[in-house]
C-alpha cells in the first residue's frame, strides 16, 4: 500500500501555525499591555494640563494688588473649562494624524469634581497661607519692634487702672489699687485752703471727665472737615457671611509679624497721606473695629490708644517722685482730716489717673499729625503739668520728641494683641470692597478658586487585543491642583 506523504507535511505545517499563533498572541498582549500604559500616562497627563490651564485664569487685579492667586469664576464653569482643556487634548488636529494612527484614542470620559477650594475656606487658612508664602519673599519691616515690645505693654495694661474705673464720688476703696505705695509719698507745703484745695481737684477731674465723655473727634483733631465720611454695606463682605471659627489661632507669633506687616504695606490708615480709590479710606482702622463707616471706625481706634496711653502715662506718673507728691499734696488738702482709711491715697491715684488721662490726649493729637509718641515717657517728653490741665484746650502744646511709635504702629499692636481668624476674613473684606469698586462689581471673595481636585474616568477600545467583543478598558483616577 502506499504511503500519503503530504499528511506529514500538513501537520508540520499546523504545528508551526499553532507555534506562530502563540507567539504572535504574546507579541499583541505586550503591545496592548504597554498601549494601556501609554493610554494611562496619556490621559493622565491630559488631565493635570487641563487644570493647570484652568487655573491660569487667575483674576490680576487680585494677583497684582495683592499677591493672592484665585480664578473667579463659578464652580460649574470652572468644571466646563477644564473639561474644554481635556477635550482639545483628546481630539488632535485632523492636518496632523487620523484616527487610524491614534493608538490613544478615547471612546468616552467623565469629569468630576470632588472638592474645590476658595479662598475663604478652611477656616481662614488658604488665604492666610498664601500671604505668609509671599511675605517670607520680602523683609520683616519696623512692624517687628511693635511684636517685640507687645508682652511689656500687656503687662503693664493689666497692672494699671483707667480713670474711667475710679468714681472719686464714692468713698469706696479697691483694694486691688496699689495704694500701699502711695501712702510712703512726702507730702509738700501749699498755700491752698481745703475748699480751694477741693475746687481744684474737682475742676480737674470735671475738666478731664468732659474731655472723655465727649465721645467725639473734635478734641483730637483740629479740622473735623477733613475726616472721611465713607460708608459701605458689610452684609455681603466675607466677614458676614461666611462661617468660621472666629477665636481660632493657627499662626505663630513669626507668621503674625508676617502678616501685620503684610497689613502695614497693604492697607492704609488715617496718617497715610497716599492717595486710595477704596470703598473705606481707614482700612487698618476697619481691620481693627469692623464698622461701616469710616469715622466710627477711626473714633474706635482713638478710644482703644487712648485707654493704653492712660495705662503707660499712668505707669510713668509711679516712677515720677516729683509729680506724684504734688498729687498727694493736693489730694491731702482736698481731704482734709476725714477718718477714711486710703481716702488720701484713693484721691491721690484719682488725680494720676486724671493726669495721664489728659496727657493720652496731647499724645493722640500728636499721632494723629503723624507723630510718633515713646511708649514711656519721660520728664523731658511729658507734656503737662497739673495747673495745665484747668487751661487744657487745643492750643496746649506738646513737648514730645517724635520717637518711639507712630500711630499705625500703634494699629498694627493692637491688631497683634487681638490677632484671631476674624482678623483674616476683614482682610478679605477690604479686598473684595477694592476690586468691586475699581474692577468687577459681580466679584466675590466666596467665587474665588485657588485650589481643585477632580475625579476622572476614560474609556477606550482594546486595539491589539481583544478579550471579548467591542469591550473597552477603563482608567479612573484623581488629579488635585493648588496654587
Amino acid at each position: 500500500m502506499k504511503r500519503n506523504h503530504y499528511n506529514i507535511n500538513a501537520a508540520v505545517t499546523l504545528f508551526l501555525c499553532l507555534i506562530f499563533t502563540i507567539i504572535l498572541s504574546f507579541i499583541m498582549i505586550v503591545l496592548e499591555s504597554s498601549r494601556i500604559h501609554l493610554v494611562k500616562a496619556h490621559t493622565e497627563g491630559i488631565s493635570h494640563i487641563a487644570l493647570e490651564s484652568a487655573a491660569g485664569y487667575f483674576s490680576l487685579p487680585l494677583f497684582e494688588n495683592y499677591a493672592i492667586f484665585a480664578v473667579h469664576m463659578s464652580d460649574s464653569s470652572f468644571t466646563s473649562l477644564i473639561k474644554r482643556y481635556v477635550n482639545d487634548n483628546l481630539s488632535p488636529s485632523a492636518n496632523l494624524t487620523g484616527n487610524w494612527y491614534n493608538f490613544s484614542k478615547i471612546n468616552s470620559y467623565t469629569c468630576n469634581p470632588d472638592k474645590i477650594y476658595h479662598i475663604t475656606d478652611e477656616n481662614g487658612k488658604i488665604f492666610a497661607d498664601q500671604i505668609i508664602r509671599y511675605m517670607n519673599y520680602k523683609a520683616a519691616s519696623d512692624a517687628a519692634d511693635i511684636i517685640f515690645q507687645s508682652s511689656f505693654i500687656d503687662t503693664f495694661s493689666k497692672n494699671y487702672v483707667d480713670i474711667s474705673d475710679i468714681n472719686i464720688e464714692e468713698n469706696m476703696v479697691d483694694t486691688s489699687f496699689p495704694l500701699s505705695e502711695l501712702s510712703e509719698d512726702t507730702v509738700n507745703e501749699t498755700m491752698l485752703t481745703e475748699e480751694e484745695a477741693i475746687s481744684k481737684r474737682n475742676s480737674i477731674f470735671n475738666k478731664v471727665k468732659r474731655l472723655l465723655t465727649k465721645g467725639t473727634l473734635d478734641i483730637y483733631i483740629d479740622k473735623t472737615s477733613d475726616i472721611s465720611a465713607r460708608q459701605t454695606d458689610i452684609s455681603s463682605l466675607p466677614s458676614s457671611v461666611c462661617r468660621y471659627k472666629k477665636h481660632s489661632d493657627f499662626l505663630s507669633s513669626a507668621d503674625k509679624l508676617m502678616y501685620l506687616t503684610y497689613l502695614s504695606d497693604t492697607f492704609g490708615c488715617y496718617t497715610d497721606k497716599k492717595s486710595d480709590i477704596s470703598e473705606l479710606k481707614y482700612q487698618l482702622e476697619y481691620v481693627l473695629n469692623r464698622d461701616c463707616c469710616d469715622e466710627n471706625n477711626l473714633l474706635k481706634s482713638i478710644f482703644k490708644i487712648q485707654s493704653l496711653r492712660t495705662k503707660l502715662n499712668l505707669a510713668y506718673l509711679y516712677t515720677d517722685s516729683e509729680k506724684r507728691q504734688m498729687a498727694k499734696t493736693l489730694a491731702v488738702a482736698a481731704v482734709g482730716v476725714i477718718p477714711v482709711p486710703f481716702l488720701v491715697e484713693f484721691t491721690q491715684l484719682s488725680i494720676l489717673s486724671a493726669w495721664a488721662s489728659a496727657e493720652a490726649v496731647i499724645d493722640i493729637r500728636d499721632l494723629l499729625k503723624g507723630n510718633k509718641i515713646p511708649l514711656f515717657k519721660s520728664k523731658q517728653s511729658w507734656s503737662l503739668s497739673l495747673d495745665d490741665i484747668l487751661t487744657f484746650d487745643f492750643n496746649t502744646k506738646s513737648k514730645n520728641q517724635n520717637t518711639g511709635f507712630s500711630y499705625k504702629q500703634y494699629l498694627l499692636l493692637f491688631l497683634y494683641t487681638d490677632f484671631n481668624v476674624d482678623t483674616i476674613y476683614k482682610t478679605m473684606d477690604l479686598i473684595q470692597m477694592d476690586i468691586k469698586k475699581n474692577h468687577s462689581s459681580e466679584f466675590r471673595m466666596t467665587e474665588c478658586i485657588t485650589g481643585m481636585k477632580y475625579n476622572f474616568s476614560f474609556e477606550y477600545p482594546f486595539v491589539f487585543y481583544h478579550k471579548y467583543p467591542y469591550s473597552v478598558f477603563q482608567h479612573k483616577f484623581t488629579q488635585s491642583y493648588g496654587y
